[in-house]
């Protein structure tokens, strides 16, 4: 039974109770499908109920879609958005300093006091995390449109820093000395020290200094974006754009507190003094990081499934700037998967990759505390290599394309080994594929330089170039039952049943040895081919048999030593300008023909076989039967 709020408002758009919302189709498995645009969400989702919501807009969601029971789905065609981190709070503003104390009348010196230097300001709060474009327990999330992680918040203002006190004033002295009364017409005419005789007609008293402002507050450092999708025990299947959410903004420094005034100085001294000496201004440069970016994927724990399909993407969101030094450091972008607790299967057909930023590094796919990877299909490489930091996957399987086309796992650092292997989907030639897997040393590697084979082709892991680098080495070794691959390999070639499609025209100069098997099928594929080696037995005593299949054409230049059966089929046509003579017999099916001008077996011409001779064939043991 599904769980909802008694009212549930979709935006501006519409609304309904739940008792209606429940009378819709029962259904054994629960599905949230969104397609979407929802601008308020928030509900749990349990088994045994089906939600729908089609709105053309965006459906944002900050944990709100909390999905559980094993059977549950969630699948977007839309855009699911993480919700905002809130910004931290703004630091509180530092106390004022004291005023100086007021010189004392005592000598001939009453400088009054500094005063004291304003308090700084408090440190502004971090920013909020950011919240998950979509997490749940248990479920299976479909993803074809697009899932954001929120933007981390961004760090509260630093608080002011208080102002500096104000100098204290200086004494008033009266100077009372014995000595004679002087004038100084020369110097001073306008004053004259009736009390003091010229020796100690110098007292004063100064102002106090006006106290420093205080340091305003450094900001608060920015929250961390959120992951487009966390949780555990989650089945993902992405054909659109996973990404974390971008990390809060370092908030700003707190002004710095006001200098204080000077105190007055006392008139009384001739050289009293009654200037301002003013305190200073606080300038106070704080440096606040950013936030980092959130993991398109986190996943703490459970059984997991990450399918990330071609073209498809799993990103790491960026980080968030700083202020001063730390705007472009420090903080760092998202990995694009996470990975701290479970046992996870990932298959990447398309794109994994960790959003790099200032120093710091992120990785296509991080594991961290109890983490462990079953197995990692891969086929992300070029100039943009899935990257990896962690315990190693139990086996790593490399998808290749084309000679050009494959995976490359570059691990950074690493734990534990594994088993390297080839997806059973590759579409292998004879190559050396440079730098597979690097990064990890032999101890590192359970099957380096043991050989293998897939289909028609063996293959081995060797070492590379340059250290802890490698290079899968595939060879051709014979068409196993069943395989069909291209022709690319100038070795001898081993039939055992399969079928060798030839994939472009030319000139084929490899040896050809025929197993036993009916169904030895060389597919000529609409091309035109020149076979210059030889056709012969595979095992002394077992004749070999050939089949030439398909439109296109073929000859056969050499001269060939295998007894068992040949056969035109399918429109093909064979030309023999060599010798087949040692086969047990041609037969030519309908649509296909036989010409040349070399040795051909016992021939038989199937009713609508064609048999187009050259200028000078012969035929030995020939018979042709309409």
């Amino acid at each position: 039974m599904a769980t909802h709020p008694k009212k549930i408002t979709l935006g501006k758009i519409f609304s309904f109770k739940t008792n209606g919302f429940r009378k819709r189709r029962p259904q054994s498995n629960a599905r949230l499908i969104a397609t979407s645009a929802i601008s308020s969400l928030n509900f749990s989702v349990a088994r045994h109920s089906l939600v729908f919501a089609y709105l053309p807009l965006i459906l944002l969601a900050s944990n709100a879609i909390s999905v559980k029971g094993a059977s549950a789905q969630v699948i977007n065609t839309g855009t699911l958005t993480g919700t905002a981190g809130n910004p931290g709070t703004t630091g509180s503003d530092g106390s004022d300093g004291p005023r100086g104390n007021y010189g004392s009348a005592y000598m001939n010196n009453g400088t009054g006091g500094d005063g004291g230097t304003g308090g700084s300001g408090g440190t502004g709060g971090q920013g909020g995390l950011g919240g998950t474009g979509q997490t749940g327990s248990s479920i299976t999330i479909t993803n074809s449109g697009t899932i954001i992680g929120g933007t981390g918040g961004s760090g509260g203002t630093g608080g002011r820093g208080g102002n500096g006190g104000d100098g204290g004033s200086g004494a008033y002295l009266m100077n009372s000395c014995n000595g004679p009364s002087y004038n100084y017409p020369n110097y001073y005419p306008s004053y004259s020290d009736p009390g003091c005789g010229y020796g100690y007609g110098y007292g004063y008293s100064s102002q106090g200094a006006g106290g420093n402002g205080g340091n305003g507050g450094n900001g608060g450092d920015g929250g961390n974006g959120g992951p487009g999708v966390s949780g555990s025990g989650l089945i993902i299947n992405n054909s659109g754009t996973i990404t974390g959410g971008q990390g809060g903004s370092g908030g700003n420094s707190g002004s710095g507190g006001m200098g204080g005034n000077g105190g007055y100085g006392s008139p009384s001294g001739q050289f009293g003094n009654s200037a301002y000496y003013y305190g200073s201004m606080s300038y106070m440069y704080s440096y606040t990081l950013g936030g980092n970016g959130g993991a398109g994927v986190s996943l703490n724990g459970g059984t997991n499934t990450i399918i990330n399909g071609s073209n498809a993407s799993i990103q790491g969101g960026s980080h968030g700037y700083g202020t001063g030094y730390m705007y472009y450091y420090q903080s760092r972008g998202g990995d694009g998967i996470n990975l701290s607790g479970g046992t996870t299967a990932i298959t990447n057909l398309g794109t994994i990759v960790g959003r790099t930023s200032g120093s710091s590094t992120t990785y296509g796919i991080r594991l961290t505390g109890s983490a462990s990877i079953s197995t990692l299909v891969n086929v992300q490489g070029g100039n943009n290599p899935l990257t990896y930091y962690g315990t190693l996957p139990n086996t790593y399987n490399v998808v290749v394309q084309s000679s050009t086309s494959f995976g490359k796992f570059a691990v950074d650092w690493s734990s534990g080994s594994l088993a390297f292997g080839v997806d059973s989907t590759s579409i292998l030639e004879t190559n050396r594929y440079v730098n597979v897997l690097t990064g990890v040393g032999a101890s590192g590697i359970t099957n380096e330089e043991t050989e293998f084979l897939l289909g028609s082709y063996a293959w081995n892991l060797i070492a590379g170039s340059t250290a802890n680098s490698w290079d899968l080495l595939v060879t051709f070794r014979g068409m196993g039952s069943g395989t069909s691959t291209n022709i690319t390999s100038s070795s001898t070639t081993t039939f055992a049943g399969g079928t060798l499609l030839v994939s472009s025209s030319g000139q084929y100069g490899q040896n050809w040895s025929l197993g036993s098997a009916a169904t030895n099928t060389i597919d000529l594929g609409g091309n035109s081919s020149l076979f210059s080696g030889s056709f012969s037995n595979s095992t002394t005593g077992q004749p070999g048999n050939i089949i030439f299949s398909n439109v296109g054409s073929a000859v056969l230049s050499a001269l060939s030593t295998y007894t068992g059966s040949t056969t035109v089929a399918n429109g093909a046509k064979l030309s023999v300008n060599g010798s087949i003579a040692s086969s047990s017999g041609l037969t030519v099916n309908s649509g296909a023909t036989i010409g040349g001008t070399g040795t051909l077996p016992t021939t038989t011409i199937q009713s609508g076989g064609t048999l187009a001779p050259g200028n000078s064939i012969s035929h030995a043991q020939h018979r042709c039967h309409l």
